[in-house]
């Protein structure tokens, strides 16, 4: 409330006694949320097209889950799966594991950003392969060019298809969708940090020199110490 004298003049000494009110913002943000929606419709879109476009290329539904279409092929370092289980493993993503990450209260052993993470594993290599341009990451190995299936990655509607999924997997990893630690106690910014054991050690070692420093000064004054040092022996 606004505080008035008794002459009905505003008293500008008096502070209105208001309680604080602090608004907490919901967590997940819900603009991120319908980012996230978006982003997930998006990469169904285009595992969709990447399937499209690798029956073109020659490894329709039939070929994709065979020994040809193994991802060790390619590269020296690639996982032995198939482009039937990466696949698979977008579409997962993009309409069952990751809408149900969006809700962390229910399923909050799920984590949006994290299960992109792991999918870019196999994306970005199988990009710089499609492309022929760049350097394979180290964990890939060296490319194995006489394959079938790096034949059909190279064709221009899979290095499409390939672009735009290694695209929305790194726009929804970079989504701010982890849960920050909560604590009752909030540390003051001002507050000294504590001591660590090195810092214990320095300021004892400097505290021992300044000692030593007094009692130097002292013998040369007096000509002999203040104490005798005996009397510290056990």
């Amino acid at each position: 409330m606004v505080a008035f004298r008794s002459d009905g003049t505003l008293d500008l000494r008096r502070r209105p006694s208001v309680p604080l009110v602090v608004v907490a913002q919901p967590w997940p943000d819900p603009d991120v949320i319908a980012r996230a929606a978006d982003l997930l419709r998006a990469l169904a879109e285009s595992s969709t097209r990447l399937t499209d476009a690798l029956d073109v290329a020659g490894f329709p539904a039939g070929e994709r889950g065979s020994g040809v279409a193994l991802l060790s092929t390619l590269a020296t370092g690639m996982p032995p799966v198939t482009v039937d289980e990466i696949v698979e493993a977008l579409h997962h993503l993009a309409v069952t594991s990751g809408p149900m990450a969006l809700f962390p209260d229910a399923f909050p052993e799920l984590s949006l950003p994290d299960e992109a993470h792991e999918l870019l594993y196999i994306v970005e290599p199988l990009g710089v392969l499609a492309g022929g341009r760049g350097r394979l990451p180290w964990y890939a190995g060296q490319p194995l060019r006489s394959s079938p299936l790096a034949f059909s990655i190279s064709q221009a509607p899979v290095r499409v298809a390939l672009a735009e999924v290694d695209a929305l997997l790194h726009e929804i990893e970079a989504l701010p969708l982890s849960r920050q630690t909560l604590t009752t106690i909030r540390r003051s910014r001002h507050r000294r940090p504590e001591p660590t054991r090195a810092a214990a050690l320095i300021l004892f070692g400097t505290f021992l020199l300044v000692v030593l420093a007094v009692l130097a000064a002292a013998t040369l004054v007096t000509g002999s110490l203040p104490f005798d040092l005996r009397s510290l022996l056990p």
